[in-house]
C-alpha cells in the first residue's frame, strides 16, 4: 500500500558575498501533496546552521533527479542546461533568517511545465493553506 513519503536526499552549504545559503534536496511520492510539503517547511530548523541566513528545501518526485541548481543563490535552474533535473521538480521553499519570511513554489505538473505555480507563504504569521478539494 502507498504511503506519504517526503525522504531527505542530500544537503549543500553555499557562500556568496559574505551570505551563506544552506540548500537541502528532498524527494517525495506522488501521494505528497503541498500541505504535507508545508508542514515539512514548518518544521525544517529556521536557525543560522552553519551560519546560513537562508534556507532552501527543493522537492523532486524522482531522487535520481535531485540536484543543486547551477543557480544556488537564487534557487534558480536553467531550462538550457538543467530541464531534465526541473521536470522533476514539485516544489521549492525558500526561507529568510533575517526576515522570518518563506515562500513555498509548489508545482502540479514539474518547475519547468508550469511555472509559476502556486505560492503559498509559509513565514511565522500566516496560517497553513488547506489543500485543494478535487
Amino acid at each position: 500500500m502507498d504511503t506519504k513519503e517526503i525522504t531527505f536526499v542530500k544537503k549543500r552549504i553555499e557562500t556568496n558575498a559574505s551570505k551563506v545559503y544552506l540548500i537541502q534536496l528532498f524527494s517525495v511520492n506522488h501521494l505528497v501533496t503541498k500541505i504535507d510539503i508545508g508542514h515539512l517547511c514548518h518544521s525544517l530548523e529556521k536557525g543560522p546552521i552553519h551560519g546560513a541566513m537562508f534556507h532552501a528545501a527543493i522537492f523532486f518526485d524522482d531522487k535520481e533527479f535531485a540536484a543543486f541548481p547551477s543557480q544556488p543563490m537564487t534557487y534558480v535552474y536553467s531550462p538550457h542546461e538543467e530541464g531534465d533535473v526541473m521536470m522533476h521538480i514539485k516544489a521549492i521553499y525558500s526561507y529568510d533568517v533575517a526576515n522570518r519570511l518563506g515562500k513555498l513554489h509548489y508545482y502540479d505538473i514539474n518547475y519547468l511545465i508550469n511555472q509559476p505555480g502556486d505560492i503559498v507563504c509559509l513565514d511565522e504569521i500566516s496560517e497553513m493553506p488547506k489543500d485543494d478539494e478535487s
